[in-house]
């Protein structure tokens, strides 16, 4: 019984020392290019002694991985950082975008049926 606890705390332990952060980054500045953009955001966090892992979200979808840069200071060293998009994350859409979307929908039905009676009309 006694080995059995030893090995469960031995097992949790590297989940307890490897908690994971999660922090929003802040966009500090952006350039536009005719094919993309350049953008520059920070986060502070404080983090305890020992490893720790970070996520941090609110960054552009379309990131090519080897422009993908990460500093640190405070004599804090990064082992590794990956990028990774979450496509099960449901977007927050404020009201006014929901009437946006709405209408752009109805415009879109409208455009098709006009379409297709246009169609219709240059067949006959």
């Amino acid at each position: 019984m006694k080995h059995t606890r030893l090995l469960f705390i031995f097992l949790l332990l590297p989940l307890a020392l490897s908690a994971q952060t999660k922090q929003k980054v802040k966009i500090r500045q952006a350039t536009v290019f005719l094919s993309g953009a350049e953008l520059f955001s920070d986060a502070r966090i404080s983090l305890p002694q020992g490893e720790s892992e970070v996520l941090f979200s609110n960054i552009a979808g379309n990131v090519n991985q080897q422009s993908l840069t990460i500093g640190a200071n405070n004599q804090v060293v990064v082992q590794s950082a990956t990028f990774q998009n979450n496509y099960l994350l449901e977007e927050i859409s404020s009201p006014a975008m929901e009437i946006l979307q709405d209408s752009l929908e109805t415009t879109g039905q409208t455009w098709t049926s006009l379409s297709n009676r246009l169609a219709t009309i240059n067949e006959q």
